[in-house]
């Protein structure tokens, strides 16, 4: 459990790093090269920037990002046959630059690919990932 309130300070940590207002938050994932698709749990920005920075951490096995909210599936032993997950509670910025995000205020984030795709229900609104309903 140790290991899990770790990863969610340092996942906390992280977040808070990017910026104190929505435009910062978009200016660094902007500089550190994040292309994204609006309105999806596992590939918008903040979710494509998460996982590029803790890619190499073992105890991560995934990540969805929602609207105020993100779940991290870890590699802690499973209980009862139940997923562990790791909630990160998002800073305001991060929320406000989501909702910016999903509504395509920052055009230069966008994947190539995700201007031609229709909306999926996900980062603000999908309530189930890959069979884990998230809490």
């Amino acid at each position: 459990m140790m290991g899990n309130r770790q990863l969610k300070e340092q996942i906390r940590d992280l977040l808070v790093g990017l910026g104190s207002c929505r435009t910062e938050v978009a200016q660094a994932l902007h500089q550190l090269g994040v292309r994204a698709v609006p309105q999806d749990p596992k590939d918008c920005a903040v979710a494509v920037y998460l996982r590029a920075v803790l890619g190499a951490d073992l105890r991560v096995e995934s990540l969805f990002v929602r609207s105020h909210d993100v779940k991290v599936l870890t590699d802690e032993p499973k209980r009862f046959h139940l997923p562990h997950l790791v909630t990160v509670a998002l800073p305001q910025p991060i929320c406000q630059f989501i909702v910016a995000f999903d509504e395509a205020v920052y055009p230069d984030l966008l994947r190539e690919e995700s201007s031609h795709v229709s909306p999926r229900s996900g980062c603000t609104t999908g309530r189930e990932y890959d069979g884990i309903q998230a809490a």
